[in-house]
């Protein structure tokens, strides 16, 4: 399965393959609210950005890898291998995530923050 992405470079959509696919579905997967898409998809999404500025504390970062883990569960294409989560800050949270995705391994340091949502670090 592909799936596109606007390209600024061609200034037209272009089709989204192997490792951008996977990289574009976590994404998507952990940006959208849940049923915020229910009227296309069911259960689609979660919401992550319930947790920003809770105690940072262990059991905090407990109920974030079970909702991160039971939303990419919801992809069949995608195996999750690993998960570490730490706080920057009170609302910002990095995430290392380690996956398989058609076959393909892909390690992906994530940061979630209340302004930009989930985003690739650096």
């Amino acid at each position: 399965m592909n799936d596109i992405k606007w390209s600024y470079e061609n200034q037209d959509l272009v089709v989204v393959e192997d490792t951008d696919n996977m990289i574009q579905a976590i994404l998507n997967r952990l940006n959208t609210n849940t049923d915020e898409l229910d009227y296309l998809y069911d259960n689609y999404g979660c919401d992550l950005h319930q947790f920003l500025g809770l105690p940072t504390n262990e059991t905090t970062l407990g109920l974030v890898k079970n909702v991160i883990t039971d939303t990419l569960n919801q992809d069949d294409r995608i195996e999750l291998i690993d998960l570490e989560l730490s706080y920057k800050d009170a609302n910002t949270l990095n995430i290392l995530l380690s996956c398989t995705f058609n076959d393909n391994t892909l390690e992906l340091d994530l940061v979630l923050d209340e302004t930009n949502g989930v985003e690739i670090y650096g």
